[in-house]
């Protein structure tokens, strides 16, 4: 009897019904507000609100979970903490006064379609060694076809010319859309002979249906929010939603993994990161969030419009840093606590 089957059929990184969730439900969660926008404008206002509020600040604190959950992790981490949203708001304060607000926005559209495909290829590489086989291992070939979607994709998006994203003017890249109709063209032949390739694998239970389901939602996410959406807002609000709750999840179980089992009376808080408070530990996350977001929205009341939009922004591209920091899965005490390594 094969010993491995069972492995390389599932390959979760938790659990079946948490993984389920991570790979199905939250890509169909953003999928649906992107429908729901579509049918009804006026609700993608409402939808947005929730995003930001439930999703999206909730999404930004969880890094600090992840940074100073407990006293080692935050000896480890002050750099990221106390000294990194100096150089940032400087720098974001440096392109405001000399480009103004588009510049910013211009920033945060690319480089939140760098981060979240940074964040996918991340859990991708996480899925691919709980296939547990060679044939699993990403090969240069994966990577080619994992970015390549994407950046078609956002160049389709690019080429329709919309310069106004989430009421912020925008440069987008010069392109038409006869150029991007080829790249599409040849992004469908190469992406379809990926495919090709991985059902075999699929099918000789060479690689786990876990990574193989995980990819898919991520090519699908990405086609339908950067290429089958015309408009850029409900595109958007479909794969930050997407990228929010999924983000918030892999916190979790980071956390769960490396403290769900300890006690410890000088931090108290450790108690939010077992496997069954998980609901409090949301709530928490998301109370915490919600408090110091209001309290910078009231800081902010009465300054210029620049204002606000330099120090969310900061906040933004200070999360976008620590991140590319700190979740590199060559770390070997980072694929230990996430049970990838012996």
């Amino acid at each position: 009897m094969n010993t491995l089957a069972p492995t390389i059929n599932a390959g979760y990184l938790r659990s079946a019904m948490f993984d389920i969730s991570f790979i199905g439900l939250i890509p169909a969660l953003g999928i649906l507000a992107g429908v729901i926008s579509h049918i009804e404008a006026n609700y993608f206002y409402i939808l947005l609100i929730l995003d930001l509020w439930i999703l999206g600040y909730h999404h930004v604190i969880s890094t600090y979970t992840r940074l100073a959950f407990d006293r080692d992790a935050f000896e480890h981490q002050k750099f990221l903490i106390f000294y990194l949203p100096f150089l940032v708001i400087s720098s974001v304060g440096v392109i405001a006064w000399a480009l103004g607000p588009i510049a910013l926005a211009t920033i945060y559209l690319h480089w939140q379609w760098y981060h979240y495909t940074r964040q996918s290829e991340g859990i991708s590489k996480a899925y691919s060694i709980k296939s547990g086989t060679d044939a699993s291992r990403q090969t240069h070939f994966d990577r080619v076809v994992f970015y390549l979607v994407p950046v078609a994709c956002f160049l389709d998006m690019a080429s329709n010319g919309q310069q106004l994203f989430l009421g912020m003017r925008v440069w987008v890249i010069p392109i038409s859309q006869g150029f991007t109709f080829w790249i599409m063209a040849i992004t469908f032949l190469v992406f379809f002979a990926w495919l090709a390739q991985k059902i075999i694998l699929l099918i000789e239970k060479k690689i786990s249906v876990s990574y193989f389901s995980y990819l898919m939602s991520h090519y699908t996410i990405y086609y339908i929010a950067y290429a089958y959406v015309d408009n850029i807002n409900y595109g958007w609000i479909i794969i930050n939603i997407w990228h929010n709750a999924q983000y918030i999840a892999f916190v979790w179980l980071f956390n769960t993994n490396k403290y769900g089992k300890l006690e410890d009376i000088k931090n108290p808080f450790l108690f939010l990161a077992r496997p069954n408070n998980a609901i409090i530990y949301f709530l928490a996350c998301l109370a915490c969030s919600t408090v110091i977001y209001i309290t910078i929205g009231e800081l902010l009341d009465g300054f210029p419009i620049y204002m606000p939009i330099v120090v969310y922004m900061t906040i933004n591209f200070h999360h976008y840093i620590v991140d590319s920091q700190i979740w590199k899965l060559r770390k070997r005490p980072l694929l230990q606590t996430l049970k990838l390594s012996a």
